[in-house]
């Protein structure tokens, strides 16, 4: 598996990520947390529909 250097990356807010193939998430989420604005796309629909719910949660947990 590969690993993102997200240091590297120096994500800000108002960069933006394009995440194609995104599974369940896992990059998108922390681009998210990075303030960066993400599109994250992938042909398996289940996985999708999972990594929407994922962020959903997480994004609501924060707010609370």
């Amino acid at each position: 598996m590969l690993t993102v250097d997200y240091e590297r990356l120096e994500l800000h807010s108002g960069h933006k990520v394009l995440d194609l193939g995104c599974g369940f998430g896992r990059h998108a989420y922390e681009s998210l947390r990075r303030g960066a604005e993400v599109i994250a796309c992938d042909m398996a629909l289940p996985e999708l529909w999972r990594s929407q719910s994922n962020l959903c949660r997480n994004a609501r947990s924060k707010r609370n």
